[in-house]
């Protein structure tokens, strides 16, 4: 179950992990599939940054 995008956890990886399992572990969490989250989720995991709904 994934509770961030991609991109986040691209973010979060590339600030902690600069050897070549990075990329790796990037390509990993790309693979999995995202999952769906009510909007009181979304609030308490995003906190002040911008929820984004798929159309």
């Amino acid at each position: 179950m994934r509770l961030i995008s991609a991109d986040e956890a691209k973010e979060i990886i590339c600030k902690f992990e600069n050897r070549a399992i990075q990329r790796t572990m990037i390509l990993e969490i790309e693979k999995l599939s995202g999952c769906t989250a009510t909007e009181e989720q979304l609030l308490e995991m995003l906190g002040n940054k911008e929820i984004k709904f798929d159309g």
